[in-house]
């Protein structure tokens, strides 16, 4: 074997001994960064998992609030429209109670009312001051003698009989019914937990 070939031998035995070294310096590096790539793929997982949750708790947290907020809304809308319609019911029963003051069987209605409740002596019947003058109509069922008095807290109608001594007075005004109408109502619902 002359020298040529010798060194041709050891360069070809020194090239596989360098490729060698490479190869596996190639494969440890290609296994650190498999490694660095699966921790980064974990930690890049564990985060979005993370961030999903924080995400999903803020997403929940809002709409609950949106449903509450919708919800309360909705409570106040339906109070209000309870409300304007209580409005328009005690309204309109104001409006008729008003029309039977007005009409011609509100006169014998009221002589029925003395009658049933007749005055004692000396009683002051309070009437809304248009009513006064309907004072002897109204006398002529009065068995004892009672003074008529004009009371501008009755508006609709009706009459109040003031004791003799002014500390006691049967109010039997339309006023007074219609008020009684709305009280009763309002405690019904209070007992009922409307809470009207």
């Amino acid at each position: 074997m002359d020298a040529n070939q010798k060194l041709a031998l050891f360069l070809d035995e020194f090239n596989r001994s360098v490729d060698a070294k490479i190869a596996r310096i190639q494969q440890a590096a290609k296994e650190e960064a498999d490694a660095y790539l699966a921790q980064a793929e974990s930690e890049s997982e564990l985060l979005a998992k993370r961030q999903l949750a924080t995400a999903q708790k803020a997403l929940t947290a809002k709409y609950r609030r949106r449903l509450s907020q919708n919800g309360f809304q909705f409570r106040m809308a339906m109070l209000r429209r309870r409300k304007q319609m209580l409005q328009q019911i005690f309204a309109e029963l104001h409006h008729r109670l008003a029309a039977f003051a007005a009409s011609e069987a509100y006169l014998p209605w009221l002589l029925s009312v003395l009658e049933q409740n007749p005055p004692q002596a000396e009683e002051t019947i309070l009437l809304r001051p248009e009513d006064l003058k309907q004072e002897s109509a109204l006398r002529k069922v009065c068995t004892m003698p009672c003074r008529f008095a004009a009371d501008d807290s009755i508006v609709i109608g009706g009459c109040a009989i003031l004791s003799a001594d002014g500390h006691f007075c049967r109010n039997h005004s339309l006023d007074e019914a219609y008020a009684a109408v709305i009280r009763n109502f309002h405690r019904e619902q209070h007992l009922n937990g409307g809470g009207a």
